[in-house]
């Protein structure tokens, strides 16, 4: 066998090390599943289907991490694009006659958007309710924690005037 015979190994290993890397890239079709999931509202098994991918193809890639990360993101951009339609059919039920309780509680829920936006610009959060803070503290190192026994006998008395409680062995 000469050397121009011999064959370069394959560099990437059979068990597939990009799998387990966190930049990995995600497939046209696991993007188009997750598009088809949040933008059309589809479940998971009828997005799978339109983006042409088996229900437990696109179950296995959800799992993933950075695929799990691209679909809240994908979430999150559905989210903030409807907040502003949020608050226009809110004022819609506000501004109807008829139905006082859902004209109320349209007032409540924009009252509440206005708050919630107010917390997330200061980062505070208030609730209602008791917060318990736990804090972990080291106990004490004790030098010995055996009981220590001294074998002294105990002084005999002969005469209750021999008490060291200067009674004289009389009680009052």
């Amino acid at each position: 066998m000469t050397d121009t015979e011999l064959t370069v190994a394959d560099p990437q290993p059979r068990w597939n090390a990009s799998k387990h890397d966190p930049n990995r890239r995600i497939t046209a079709k696991v993007r188009a599943g997750i598009k088809a999931m949040v933008w059309d509202g589809l479940n998971r098994a009828q997005a799978a289907q339109a983006a042409e991918l088996k229900d437990g193809s696109l179950y296995a890639a959800l799992r993933l991490p950075h695929v799990k990360a691209y679909y809240l993101a994908e979430l999150e951009v559905l989210r903030t694009s409807e907040r502003a339609r949020n608050i226009h059919v809110l004022a819609e039920v506000r501004d109807q006659r008829g139905n006082q309780m859902a004209r109320v509680q349209a007032v409540k829920a924009l009252e509440e958007l206005e708050q919630d936006q107010a917390q997330r610009n200061t980062g505070t959060s208030h609730s209602p309710g008791v917060t318990i803070r736990v804090i972990n503290v080291a106990a004490p190192v004790q030098a010995d924690a055996r009981q220590r026994v001294i074998d002294h006998p105990a002084p005999t008395i002969d005469h209750p005037s021999q008490l060291q409680d200067g009674t004289g062995g009389k009680k009052s």
